[in-house]
């Protein structure tokens, strides 16, 4: 007998094969979350400075699965940005996470996104990072509001995480002198 094949037959094995690979996700990170986390300080741990390191993180910084160029310091009278691209070492396959950015100055430790600033002392959680994705590559611009005197000098840490919380890159950028072309 004939089978009658539909657009609708179609869609079925689509949305069944999109519910099969949400659901391989979702055993993945309830694993990982099950996962204590290890003891903060430990010899192979990178330096999360003030990040809270997310449960079950793995550490992919040899892997380099994206890397960052083109660095731009800018200061203004009331803000300071850093400006960057983001790279996927693998352009065939897309890279998405989120990207957190650090200033050091004088005037201390600020973040961005800015919202970040208000959990610098408890710790900031990876996910309040700003959310990217990138095939190639994706332009940054990470502002700070303050008054930076000319002279001084402000460095950046950057940490990028994937949107799972695992560590992708952590770099810090030269010091920057104020004022200095």
């Amino acid at each position: 007998l004939p089978t009658v094949i539909s657009e609708s037959d179609s869609r079925v094995s689509q949305l069944e094969s999109e519910i099969k690979t949400l659901q391989q996700t979702n055993n993945e990170l309830t694993d990982r979350l099950s996962k204590a986390p290890s003891t903060p300080g430990t010899a192979e741990d990178p330096y999360l400075l003030v990040v809270k390191k997310p449960y079950g993180m793995q550490n992919f910084l040899s892997e380099n699965r994206v890397t960052l160029d083109q660095f731009e310091f800018v200061a203004d009278a009331n803000k300071a940005s850093l400006k960057f691209q983001i790279i996927s070492s693998t352009p065939e396959k897309r890279v998405t996470g989120h990207v957190l950015v650090f200033m050091i100055s004088e005037n201390g430790i600020m973040g961005y996104p800015k919202e970040t600033n208000n959990s610098l002392t408890e710790g900031v959680k990876f996910s309040s990072g700003e959310p990217f994705a990138v095939s190639r590559l994706r332009p940054t611009n990470a502002e700070f509001i303050t008054k930076l005197t000319t002279g001084s000098t402000a460095k950046f840490l950057i940490y990028i995480f994937s949107r799972e919380g695992d560590l992708l890159l952590i770099r810090e950028t030269e010091a920057f002198k104020v004022g200095a072309k």
